[in-house]
């Protein structure tokens, strides 16, 4: 699966500045797989798919990253098909100060969404 190939679609990348010729070469293996050529609603279709398998793959930080690990320990345990630098680099990122910081902001604003979600309805 073209979304799960790191070597195209690296992980430790975000999805808005992953390499367009990489994301052609993905696009045009589809395209060869199913036809939607002449149809822009197609291709944004195939590209919007595309990138929420993307987010999936790149999900599996959050399935590997075990706390109670070092970082180490962490490491060993991915399956081969993880390319491991990418992985390590984005673990240490999520691990670090900023990276918490960033996960707890998420994490209080989806709190605050589901209150007001529960008031409004």
């Amino acid at each position: 699966m073209v979304a799960n190939d790191f070597k195209l679609l690296p992980m430790d990348v975000p999805w808005i500045e992953q390499d367009q010729k990489n994301i052609d070469e993905v696009m045009a293996t589809i395209q060869r797989e199913f036809d939607y050529s002449g149809s822009t609603f197609g291709y944004r279709r195939v590209n919007e798919r595309l990138n929420k398998l993307w987010r999936n793959a790149y999900n599996l930080l959050d399935k590997y990253n075990n706390k109670d690990l070092t970082v180490e320990e962490v490491m060993k345990s991915l399956p081969d098909y993880i390319i491991k630098e990418q992985f390590l680099k984005k673990l240490i990122e999520r691990r670090s100060p900023r990276g918490l910081v960033r996960i707890n902001f998420f994490f209080l604003n989806a709190i605050n969404n589901l209150i007001i979600l529960f008031f409004l309805t």
